[in-house]
């Protein structure tokens, strides 16, 4: 009767040696595919760091961009936008809006281009 912990064909030193080398050669096998897939990932990560940071780079060139005089509107500089919206006010959500009167608009119309440098008012 054999021991239940050996499997047959291996009990010989023969056998053992092959069990061994198909464990080196499975091992080599497994290392190959993990090695191979950190550098797959390890340079995939590289090229889309580099395409970020070329976007970056182009958004930085439009951002430092600067205007001409000749480019502004009427040689205005400054400008502020405006939306005569105010708390508890908001366009229709459905419920129905809640607007600002005519003579609220006026009123902060009135403040922005008296109380401030703004030469341009950009209404919403």
């Amino acid at each position: 009767m054999r021991d239940a912990g050996i499997v047959s064909g291996i009990d010989t030193p023969a056998g053992i040696t092959s069990l061994i080398e198909e464990f080196r050669v499975m091992k080599q096998i497994r290392i190959t595919i993990i090695l191979s897939f950190l550098i797959i990932t390890i340079v995939g990560c590289q090229s889309k760091k580099t395409k970020q940071s070329k976007q970056l780079k182009t958004d930085a060139k439009t951002v430092t961009a600067l205007q001409s005089a000749e480019d502004l509107l009427c040689g205005t500089s400054r400008a502020v936008c405006y939306s005569g919206f105010r708390t508890g006010q908001h366009p229709d959500r459905g419920d129905g809006a809640v607007l600002p009167t005519e003579e609220q608009i006026l009123e902060d119309l009135f403040i922005i281009s008296k109380d401030s440098l703004f030469n341009l008012i950009r209404l919403y």
